[in-house]
């Protein structure tokens, strides 16, 4: 049931999206007050002072955690900083704060003549079933390039187990197949093992027994640049790749052409594609994006040590109903990208505060008052001032606005015939299941609503009964006064 949400935007075909921007800035920039200690040059660095970018994501206890490569001012030129991986946290995958130290970073361990003086790089995350956090990353030590495995209980303090690879060779970007259980991504085998996507030229295949240990699949190269196409140069994974009931979806990166390339990019430019797997099969490709499906259209996109322009994605999130993109642009800040529920989420004000709602001395998000609104088209009689609990629904997008039992706990009526009235009921989590064909309701009994709860659902077309579940094709707006 939780895969299958994954395409209730898009039900007709088998893409992720359709993704868009909800603000019009980079959302992670340099900071030239980062330093720390750096135990190889045995000073104190500005670690992040020239770029951020290429994050990872990750969701925690209802946190958006961004693992990204920042580089200080050490060198010139695209690859000749020294790299390390610092850590952000957000309650809206917007606004993030910057932990003052780096989490990854070259240190005078087994590691260090494969890591200095380039770094450590271009971080992707994925969860285990034990809760454990492996990261896949990129080893530089400005000679050669290495994909490597890293392991964490808590994103901040992590073991390194050196390349993936027993062959050490020339190696980048690991996207590890997964499944989705709500907000987590978990490594998942197929057919016995793990399965990994990799590589920057072409995508190449490997696979595991522990997510530790990988060994490549030789002369396998399911996506190979194309001529005439965005990807015409090179092809390199994206973010983790997950199991859908349409197959295993990897979202890459493309490089285009100058010679040869899509006449409607720029020459170099980086954009983003899909690609569908065989589930039962990874290594067999089933279709494949044409066009980009995102493009760097914004300055800071096209503005950075990367002059022709980039996206590059490399993080990517489920949060409260929707899905967050996260992607370096112009190999210099850090951008996202969001699917339609989000987006509304963001319009209505949700990026506030979250859980101020609760507390008396504080303003309402606005999207409180939108909703009070809507409850008094049908006359009931709630004022805003004394709403303690709210949710949008939408049951026109087939998917929630939020997860309202990690926002908002959203009051219920439930009423046998309609839910325009005033009564009693129960704060609930919501969640959306597969009722036949049609996008429906889950609900579990979380917190009780002991004040009035009113709900609106005016175009449903015949009158549902909330409680049961069944699918809801229309919006539906709920408050509550009281809660317990």
């Amino acid at each position: 049931m939780q895969i299958a949400i994954l395409f209730a935007l898009v039900p007709a075909t088998w893409l992720l999206g359709p993704f868009d921007r909800p603000t019009n800035e980079a959302i992670l920039k340099p900071d030239t007050g980062q330093v720390f200690d750096c135990p190889m040059r045995k000073e104190t660095v500005k670690w992040e002072e020239d770029h951020v970018f290429n994050p990872a994501a990750v969701v925690r206890k209802g946190i958006v955690f961004l693992l990204y490569r920042a580089e200080d001012a050490s060198g010139k030129g695209i690859g000749m900083h020294t790299s390390r991986i610092g850590l952000a946290t957000s309650k809206d995958g917007i606004h993030f704060t910057k932990n003052p130290k780096p989490v990854l970073f070259p240190k005078a361990d087994r590691q260090k003549t494969n890591e200095w003086t380039g770094g450590c790089e271009d971080p992707r995350v994925v969860e285990t079933s034990d809760g454990r956090y492996v990261m896949t990353y990129t080893q530089w030590n400005r000679k050669v390039a290495r994909l490597a495995v890293a392991t964490s209980r808590d994103l901040v303090h992590w073991t390194k187990y050196g390349p993936a690879f027993k062959v050490s060779t020339w190696s980048k970007s690991g996207s590890i197949v997964c499944h989705r259980n709500g907000d987590h991504l978990i490594a998942t085998k197929v057919r016995g093992k793990y399965w990994m996507y990799w590589g920057d030229t072409s995508v190449s295949i490997a696979t595991s027994p522990d997510l530790v240990h990988w060994k490549t699949i030789p002369n396998v190269h399911p996506i190979s640049p194309r001529p005439g196409k965005f990807d015409s140069t090179l092809t390199e994974p994206g973010p983790p790749a997950i199991i859908t009931p349409n197959g295993v979806l990897l979202l890459y990166n493309g490089k285009n052409s100058g010679k040869g390339g899509d006449p409607d990019l720029p020459a170099d430019t980086y954009a983003a594609g899909q690609a569908l797997f065989d589930a039962k099969n990874p290594a067999k490709l089933l279709q494949r994006t044409d066009k980009p499906f995102l493009k760097p259209e914004r300055d800071y996109e096209k503005t950075g040590q990367y002059t022709a322009g980039t996206v590059f994605i490399e993080g990517l999130a489920h949060f409260h109903g929707g899905w967050l993109l996260y992607y370096g642009t112009a190999d210099s800040f850090i951008g996202v990208a969001a699917t339609h529920d989000y987006r509304k989420l963001i319009s209505m004000g949700w990026n506030q505060s979250v859980r101020s709602v609760h507390s008396p001395r504080t303003r309402f998000p606005s999207f409180i008052t939108s909703i009070v609104r809507v409850l008094n088209g049908v006359s009931s009689g709630i004022d805003a001032s004394n709403v303690k609990a709210a949710v949008f629904w939408d049951g026109s997008l087939g998917s929630n606005i939020m997860d309202a039992d990690k926002v908002f706990p959203p009051g219920i009526c439930t009423s046998t015939s309609t839910f325009n009235s005033i009564t009693s009921g129960f704060i609930l989590s919501q969640r959306i299941a597969r009722a036949g064909n049609r996008s429906g309701m889950v609900f579990s009994t979380r917190r009780k609503c002991v004040g009035h709860c009113a709900a609106s659902s005016t175009v449903v077309s015949p009158p549902v009964n909330i409680a049961t579940g069944w699918g809801v094709d229309s919006p539906v707006a709920i408050a509550c006064t009281s809660i317990e």
